[in-house]
This record gives structure tokens, sequence and C-alpha cells, in this order.
């Protein structure tokens, strides 16, 4: 997703939101992942001021609009310590999602810029849409569909007691 400055409200200033990419584990830009393989969520935005308490974060939802998760880039003590005062710059938000999470299906990525408590610099609420291929996951063997938005793949034992 590529933001083009009619897109972007004067009121987001002086964050500007340039680009939301999901990367597969080669680092190609991709509208598909396979649910078996780690995935990256990358946004790239530039700061046209220093910003204090800036937070970007994403939020992860079905096409039914059932969040899946929220994350922010600070949500980790110290990286809020190291980022909490960002300089005007050019800047990249990554982080990847495990291997074994999601579900097949579809996907919407919402996106959000704010300081928290003080102000919402930028919201897309469905920035992005993607899909999740479930080829060679765990219980592929079994015809029918398996409910809910994860699939993890889970660590059982079998123990024979008698």
């Amino acid at each position: 997703r590529l933001w083009e400055e009619d897109e972007i409200p004067a009121s987001s200033a002086p964050f500007r939101p340039i680009a939301l990419r999901i990367r597969d584990r080669q680092g190609r830009i991709v509208d598909t992942v396979r649910s078996t393989e780690a995935f990256t969520l990358e946004w790239e935005y530039a700061l046209a001021a220093p910003v204090t308490g800036l937070r970007v974060g994403v939020y992860l939802s079905s096409m039914r609009g059932e969040y899946v998760l929220t994350a922010f880039d600070v949500d980790d003590a110290r990286q809020y310590e190291q980022f909490g005062s960002r300089p005007a710059g050019h800047y990249l938000s990554r982080c990847s999602l495990p291997a074994d999470l999601l579900n097949e299906g579809r996907y919407s990525l919402g996106v959000n810029a704010s300081s928290f408590g003080v102000r919402r610099y930028f919201m897309d609420e469905g920035a992005l849409s993607f899909n999740v291929d479930i080829s060679g996951a765990p219980g592929t063997q079994w015809p029918e569909l398996r409910h809910g938005l994860i699939r993890p793949r889970l660590s059982w034992t079998i123990e024979r007691v008698a």
C-alpha cells in the first residue's frame, strides 16, 4: 500500500505515511503468505519534525471485522526508551509474525500513528488486505475446515497408559 499525497490529511503532519508492505521470508513483497512461514509487516513513514511519544502500530483483523491482534512498535519498554522521542527523518517500523499463527483466509491490516493520550496523527483502518494459504499446514490431511482465526502448531504428546 502506497499513500499518495492527496490521501494524507493535513492534520497528520509532521507524520507522513509512505508505504505498508507484507514481506515473505525471502523479503519479497507479497499479498499472500503461507501459514507455515513467518512473514514481516513493514511500515515506512517520515517525520518532518521531531515527535515525542510516537507509537506506530497495526491492527490485524479478519474480513468479518474480528480483531486478531493489535501491536505497536514501542510496546517493549526498551524500544520506548530508545525511540520515545524521534527526530525528524525517514523510518521503517517492522515486526515479524511467526509461522503457524494464522488460519486460512483473507485478513485486513489497519495502521495507526499516535502519541499516547496526546494526539492521533494518522489512521487507516483498512490499509491493506492479504491472504493466508495453509498448504502444508498441520491438519491439512483432514478434509474439513478448521474453525478459528489462528492455526497454531501445538506440541502434543501421546502416551499409552494401559
